[in-house]
């Protein structure tokens, strides 16, 4: 664990995540049904727009239209990828082993394509045994070899070396230095022009559930040549957030952000300003992003007061591409 955490942080300083906003300030965004309006509620241009899709979803062009629309509003598209197709799921080993490279060439090839910061965050809080791709039930069961730790970690790996291009020969020498097969899908010899705009993000819950070491988040940390953010999802239930996973999270060194973060249905104000609070305190803290897609994350009159504080801060006051 010592070397990881060691050559996460080298990692880390090699290289400016794309998007990143300027040192000591962090990006505002949202998932809301309509943006603009989450905009002229909160008194805030948010310049992340956060999307969610499963496999087929955001190809033929979809991801390039939605790309296009955040940015003639300045925003950046921050695209969440499940791993489900036609509303199955598709366990990480067969997503290792090239089931969906289809769909991830097309989505590749349009983010590249835009040639600006465009962020891909495959299968988030996979250390939630609600999602599919966790690899333990929720008695801490396993779901089998075919979906375990290693095999989301291969996946993983998958993901980021196609979305962030190269030729073929680049691509299928980087999945077979980790013993992965080659691009399951035709290509040519060019492969995907490379923009270098594109960044991924690794995001797990702070704590297992369930609670076990092995469903840890590092158990599905694929590595610091894969992730260019590292992100935690922080709702507070019951006024309670656990603050505690976030920390170990942004001390890997990566640019961070909370990929998802909102009350539970509590119109908690002291939640709202303690995130803002702590997202000035951590310089690296690239953006924080409320989950507003169902209204239970609606934000109350006092817990709305205290977002409208917050991001009145001049640290909040960025602009996207």
């Amino acid at each position: 664990m010592l070397v990881l955490t060691a050559s996460v942080a080298t990692g880390a300083a090699s290289r400016t995540a794309p998007g990143q906003p300027p040192f000591g300030r962090t990006r505002v965004g949202v998932a809301a049904p309509d943006i603009r309006k989450f905009d002229l509620l909160t008194r805030h241009h948010d310049d992340v727009d956060l999307k969610f899709g499963g496999l087929g979803s955001y190809t033929s062009g979809a991801l390039t239209h939605q790309i296009g629309v955040d940015l003639a509003h300045h925003r950046i598209t921050m695209l969440t990828l499940n791993a489900n197709a036609n509303g199955h799921p598709l366990p990480t080993g067969k997503l290792a082993a090239g089931a969906a490279d289809a769909d991830y060439v097309d989505l590749s090839r349009q983010a590249n394509a835009a040639a600006t910061p465009v962020w891909i965050r495959p299968m988030q809080e996979m250390n939630g045994w609600w999602m599919s791709y966790c690899a333990f039930n929720q008695n801490g069961s396993s779901r089998g070899p075919n979906n375990s730790t290693k095999t989301f970690r291969e996946a993983f790996r998958r993901i980021a070396i196609i979305m962030r291009g190269g030729t073929l020969a680049q691509m299928n020498s980087k999945l077979a230095a980790v013993h992965l097969r080659r691009i399951q899908v035709n290509l040519s010899a060019a492969g995907i022009t490379p923009s270098h705009q594109v960044a991924v993000v690794w995001n797990p819950q702070g704590a297992g559930s369930p609670p076990t070491a092995a469903n840890a988040p590092m158990a599905y940390y694929p590595g610091s040549a894969y992730v260019d953010y590292v992100a935690d999802d922080l709702y507070a239930q019951s006024f309670r957030a656990y603050w505690k996973g976030v920390q170990p999270l942004y001390n890997l060194g990566k640019p961070f952000m909370l990929g998802e973060w909102a009350p539970w249905g509590t119109d908690d104000s002291g939640f709202v300003a303690q995130v803002f609070r702590w997202a000035e305190a951590h310089p690296r803290t690239a953006a924080i992003v409320y989950y507003d897609l169902n209204v239970r994350f609606n934000l109350r009159p006092k817990a709305l007061a205290a977002y409208r504080a917050g991001v009145a801060n001049r640290h909040f006051q960025t602009v996207g591409p």
